[in-house]
């Protein structure tokens, strides 16, 4: 009955942290061809700046973006893909900070691609070309492939900490969301397949699993049994890769289309709502991530939202000490009852 509790205060306390927070939120995009991070305002989706130039002197050589994260101080991670390498950089402003995760601190990626952090605070990335889900310490430390015995699993894009507390992980070769133990990394079973391209997953406040389909233009709802709810497409050569629910409205979809050159709107049963964040200089969208100010308060999970997502991680991190800064909702630096 306490935990229960707790857990109620918590959302209730997390939502009230979203309404502050989003208030000056920004949207940012991972430029994946155009070697550079954007901003755009995460209620109109106008073009704001570039935040991280493309100038290899000034963006400690990032090339090939895609994986957006922030840290436990609001920092911005960046997964550069060509240099087998994670990046930071200052969330608000894009200056270069350091090499957080490269072979250099032994974290040998093969193409990372999604960068999330974990429900026990360490960081996981999608190795592509490895084909599998790395973990990462809080210091840039590699911990080495968190996942094993997925049959087959292939060019690994996305992946996604389900309610559940398990991994889904999107295999991009063969189509396929295979799920892994949120504790151990095991193999536990296949959730769907017959899905071209898999990447871009996100779950949204109902429980459900969304997923891009990048040769096929499609988006895909599943329940939390595997049964597809809803299938829509894009269009013709949008090439979707990736999946936001949006801010300002849980019922939209923010959806990055590749070949389209930006990020666009669309209803939950696929209805498009127009452009939402093009211009800049945009090239190839990788992934976006809601940002704002340095230390997001309620964005337990760092996924640049505030929503039911943080409850989970915001109840583990009270129950086992954990400090994670979005979490610290009083900002006394102790993570406990008082932040609830």
């Amino acid at each position: 009955m306490f935990l229960k509790s707790v857990r109620l205060t918590s959302l209730l306390l997390l939502l009230n942290a979203s309404l502050t927070e989003l208030a000056t939120a920004d949207l940012v995009v991972s430029d994946n061809f155009g070697n550079q991070i954007l901003s755009y305002d995460q209620v109109t989706g106008e073009f704001l700046n570039v935040l991280v130039s493309s100038d290899p002197n000034m963006n400690g050589g990032l090339s090939g973006p895609v994986g957006l994260v922030l840290d436990s101080s609001g920092n911005l991670l960046v997964a550069s893909q060509n240099t087998n390498s994670i990046l930071r950089f200052d969330a608000n402003d894009g200056t270069f900070l350091n090499e957080f995760a490269s072979a250099a601190t032994g974290a040998n990626f093969a193409g990372p691609a999604d960068i999330r952090r974990g429900p026990d605070n360490l960081f996981y990335v999608a190795n592509f070309f490895g084909s599998s889900v790395d973990a990462v310490a809080v210091d840039g430390t590699g911990l080495g492939p968190f996942t094993s015995g997925g049959p087959g699993l292939s060019g690994v894009s996305s992946f996604a900490f389900g309610p559940d507390g398990n991994l889904y992980v999107a295999s991009f070769n063969t189509g396929e969301i295979q799920i892994f133990d949120g504790g151990n990394g095991t193999f536990l079973n296949m959730f769907a397949d017959s899905l071209p391209g898999a990447s871009g997953l996100v779950f949204d406040n109902d429980g459900d699993l969304w997923v891009a389909s990048l040769f096929t233009h499609q988006i895909s709802e599943f329940d939390s049994k595997g049964q597809l709810q809803t299938s829509f497409s894009t269009g013709g050569d949008t090439f979707p890769s990736h999946i936001l629910i949006s801010p300002n409205n849980d019922s939209e979809l923010l959806i990055a289309l590749a070949g389209a050159a930006g990020i666009f709107r669309f209803s939950e049963s696929g209805t498009p709502l127009g452009a939402f964040a093009t211009g800049g200089g945009l090239i190839v969208p990788g992934q976006s991530l809601i940002t704002g100010a340095a230390n997001p308060l309620g964005d337990v999970n760092g996924d640049g939202v505030v929503n039911l997502q943080d409850v989970a991680p915001f109840v583990d991190a009270i129950t086992n000490g954990m400090f994670i800064a979005a979490a610290d909702i009083n900002q006394d630096g102790v993570v406990n009852l008082q932040d609830v």
